[in-house]
């Protein structure tokens, strides 16, 4: 998890696979990839959706 949508962001986390998130809204950053905001455990923050799905929407 990072804290805006994109790598050049800092990375706040990392988020253990098979864990929910709950997702908050999402855009496209500058290098054309869905980031989607989330929610994880009380911490907010980006996570590039073909980290956490299949479809990067």
């Amino acid at each position: 998890m990072r804290s805006g949508p994109g790598r050049n962001f800092s990375k706040l986390k990392e988020i253990p696979n098979r864990e929910g998130v709950v997702l908050m809204g999402g855009k496209y950053s500058q290098d054309g990839f869905w980031w989607w905001r989330i929610s994880h455990d009380g911490d907010a923050g980006w996570v590039r959706a073909d980290y956490i799905c299949n479809d990067p929407q």
